[in-house]
């Protein structure tokens, strides 16, 4: 009798280059990946509807998120292929639903059943081909600095989803919006050092292996100094700043959490 080979063993021979296999592990996760699926779905049926999302949107999105997920396994990580899934699918569910708001208020060609259906006096032009590309006149760099700013966001919005809600309030109040801890105090009513408490505890939880992959290489992208001098600090964090030529609310919000948030969690 053959044994089946457990998620993290296909992952690994999927790495070495026997792509086959992918169908193999999606029969061993498919069960998972319905639950999540359902899950998502039922709890925002009407939206997805309105949206033209079906199910089967969600559940295709999750097959490239597997994709995403062994490309990411590390099995020294010692965490089950399982939890490489979180991420990508979460980051993938919730693009689909951005991507479907965007077109729905800006195309009203989206009514079509297929953007390949041909259209046109001969009736060979696909409809897709007519619709004008809205990034168009937009550089590369802009729209890959702005798909790198929505990871980024997603990927702290994921590991803050892995602590408390105690935790999560003091992470938004500390980094977020650049609370002390007295002002934290005063405005949830616990003590200073109950506060710091929470904040060594939260910090403590993001550098866990998962965390820490998710996080990881944003803290690499931005390349934050950690025991340089005070001058090459200031030199890194403007080549930073000028490299991503970000929008001012995302790169406040990044220069507010990078030095300490990601840094605490990515090393």
């Amino acid at each position: 009798m053959i044994s089946m080979r457990t998620n993290e063993e296909l992952a690994l021979a999927i790495q070495s280059g026997d792509v086959s296999l992918y169908d193999t592990l999606w029969k061993q996760i498919e069960r998972l990946i319905h639950t999540k699926c359902l899950k998502w779905y039922t709890r925002s049926q009407e939206r997805f509807t309105r949206l033209g999302v079906d199910y089967d949107d969600l559940v295709q999105e999750c097959y490239f998120a597997m994709v995403e997920a062994v490309e990411a396994f590390d099995p020294e990580s010692e965490l089950k292929f399982t939890s490489y899934l979180n991420f990508p699918i979460k980051k993938r569910l919730n693009a689909i639903s951005n991507n479907r708001t965007s077109r729905q208020k800006n195309d009203p060609t989206l009514s079509c059943t297929s953007l390949d259906i041909e259209v046109g006096a001969e009736g060979d032009c696909p409809l897709g081909e007519l619709i004008p590309d809205k990034t168009a006149g937009i550089p590369f760099e802009v729209i890959e600095q702005q798909d790198w700013n929505r990871a980024l966001q997603e990927a702290i919005e994921t590991v803050l989803d892995t602590l408390t809600e105690n935790q999560q309030e003091v992470i938004r109040l500390r980094f977020y919006e650049d609370k002390s801890l007295i002002e934290i105090s005063e405005e949830t009513g616990r003590s200073r050092e109950r506060i710091r408490q929470i904040q060594g505890q939260s910090l403590k939880a993001m550098k866990k292996p998962l965390p820490r992959k998710i996080l990881k290489p944003f803290y690499d992208e931005i390349k934050i100094p950690v025991h340089s001098s005070y001058d090459l600090h200031k030199s890194t964090e403007q080549n930073a700043i000028n490299l991503m030529k970000r929008k001012r609310r995302t790169l406040d919000e990044l220069k507010k959490v990078k030095d300490n948030l990601i840094r605490h969690a990515a090393l």
